[in-house]
C-alpha cells in the first residue's frame, strides 16, 4: 500500500534520532498539530450565533467584535513572545548571521472571546493547577486580533510548510491565546574574532 511504501522511504534510524534529540515541547507541538490535522474542527462558524450565547460547542466571536480595536482599549495590552530553538542550521560568519529552524509562539489574552460552559466542561481539566491550552481551529487566528510584531536584527523569516502551515492555535480557560508557528529564522549578529 502508500502508507507502507511512505514507511520504506523513510530512513527510520535516523527519525529516531531526530526524535530523540528533540524536547519534549516540540514534539507535544508537533503532536497537536497534526491532531488538529487529523481531527480539528474545520467548517465552524468563528461569529457566535447570538449575542452572548453560550449554547455552542466551540470558541467564538461576539458579533460586534472588530479584530482592528485592541483587546484592552485603556490599558496596557500584554504580548508574550517565546522562540523554541530546535536546532542552530548555521552559522555565516561572512555574513554575521545565525539561522534557526524553532517555533515562535506569542500569546496575548482576548477578553471578548466567548468559551461557552459545555466546551469548559468537555476541554479544561478544572482539576489541573495550570491553565490548560486546548487547541482550537487554527482559522480562528484570521478572525482575531493579532500583535503586529517587529524583531530587531531579523534577516529572514520564513515559514515551514509541507502541505500546509505547520502552525496550531490554543485557548485557555482564562481566554489566553497561543499562537505557534514553526519557522526558519535568520539573524544578523555583530561577531568578534579578536583573542
Amino acid at each position: 500500500s502508500a502508507f507502507c511504501f511512505y514507511l520504506k522511504m523513510v530512513n527510520l534510524p535516523s527519525l529516531l534520532s531526530v526524535i530523540a534529540a528533540s524536547n519534549l515541547q516540540v514534539i507535544v507541538i508537533v503532536l497537536t498539530v497534526i491532531f488538529q490535522a487529523v481531527i480539528g474542527r474545520a467548517g465552524q462558524d468563528m461569529t457566535c450565533k447570538e449575542e452572548g450565547a453560550k449554547d455552542s460547542n466551540h470558541p467564538c466571536l461576539p458579533l460586534q467584535y472588530n479584530k482592528l480595536d485592541l483587546p484592552f482599549p485603556d490599558t496596557v495590552n500584554l504580548i508574550n513572545i517565546g522562540i523554541d530553538t530546535t536546532y542552530v542550521l548555521r552559522i555565516n560568519d561572512k555574513e554575521c548571521t545565525v539561522d534557526f529552524s524553532c517555533y515562535f509562539n506569542v500569546m496575548w489574552t482576548e477578553p471578548r472571546l466567548t468559551i461557552p460552559t459545555g466546551f469548559v466542561t468537555e476541554h479544561f481539566n478544572l482539576s489541573s493547577r495550570g491553565e490548560s491550552l486546548i487547541p482550537v481551529n487554527l482559522e480562528l487566528v484570521n478572525d482575531l486580533w493579532v500583535p503586529n510584531i517587529y524583531i530587531y536584527s531579523l534577516k529572514t523569516f520564513k515559514v515551514v510548510e509541507v502541505l500546509s502551515k505547520h502552525a496550531g492555535l490554543w485557548i485557555t480557560s482564562g481566554k489566553q491565546i497561543m499562537y505557534s508557528q514553526a519557522t526558519h529564522i535568520k539573524f544578523t549578529c555583530p561577531m568578534r574574532f579578536d583573542a
